[in-house]
């Protein structure tokens, strides 16, 4: 008599793996490395943005004179 799949013990429930171990570490690594270059995009665009900031305020001081 087989069991209801509710009444099954839990290991014979146990799922495949939707990815090998060699493909999980491939994404890992990429994760890794999008997430490096995110951090740097994000800290050039802060240094554009106080570049741009202070140009803005000379040019303020200069047209207030």
């Amino acid at each position: 008599m087989r069991l209801l799949p509710f009444l099954r013990p839990r290991r014979e429930q146990r799922a495949r793996p939707l990815l090998s171990e060699d493909k999980r570490q491939q994404l890992i690594e990429a994760e890794g490395k999008f997430t490096e270059a995110l951090a740097d995009h994000a800290v050039k665009m802060d240094w554009a943005r106080r570049i741009a900031l202070d140009t803005l305020e000379k040019l303020d001081e200069r047209h207030a004179k």
